[in-house]
């Protein structure tokens, strides 16, 4: 096992110790109530032995994320975000990124962009293929010779649910896929 992944599965420990006994008082009737984040610690826990590996059980991804509408094909990630170079809110051991690949029927597809051009207006945008995308993802950009693929963004309010809320909903151009970017927030 690598330093840097002794230190960061100890840096987990020690937050996942420290959250476990953290509790809230509800205002209204001073109940104690426990913190719902061990739930979530735990699955966040479980990727890191298999963060290479994609997935693509949609039912498993319902459990991160809304999904209306049936899919024709699904691929997925969840990665753990390291540390932010910027200085900006530095992650923490429990936040993670949140990468789908979804392609729905053509009339499930003009539904989604059409309700979610009602949130932001779309803007138009390129994006980094990933190895394990869908091979016609993959062959789309080799066609570019960038290694990239043309899109739509949108804003992801129908996908997103608690803690993945900020992000993007990306429609690739000429297809029925869409690109769905999530982090905690």
């Amino acid at each position: 096992m690598k330093a840097s992944s002794i230190k960061l599965l100890c840096a987990f420990l020690v937050s996942a110790f420290f959250f476990a006994d953290c509790k809230t008082y509800d205002s209204d009737s001073n109940v104690v109530r426990q913190m719902s984040n061990e739930n979530q610690n735990s699955k966040i826990a479980n990727i890191g032995g298999d963060q290479n590996q994609a997935k693509d059980n949609a039912e498993e991804l319902s459990q991160f994320i809304k999904i209306s509408f049936e899919t024709e094909e699904v691929v997925w990630k969840l990665e753990p975000l390291g540390k932010n170079p910027n200085g900006e809110r530095s992650p923490g051991p429990t936040d993670a990124k949140l990468t789908a690949v979804l392609k729905f029927k053509p009339e499930d597809a003009q539904k989604i962009v059409e309700q979610a051009a009602t949130y932001k207006p779309p803007t138009e945008t390129s994006i980094n293929v990933e190895n394990w995308f869908p091979p016609e993802l993959v062959a789309k950009s080799q066609e570019s010779g960038d290694e990239t693929i043309k899109g739509i963004v949108y804003a992801p309010n129908d996908f997103a649910q608690t803690p993945y809320q900020n992000g993007t909903l990306t429609r690739i151009a000429d297809t029925n896929y869409f690109i769905l970017e999530l982090v905690t927030n």
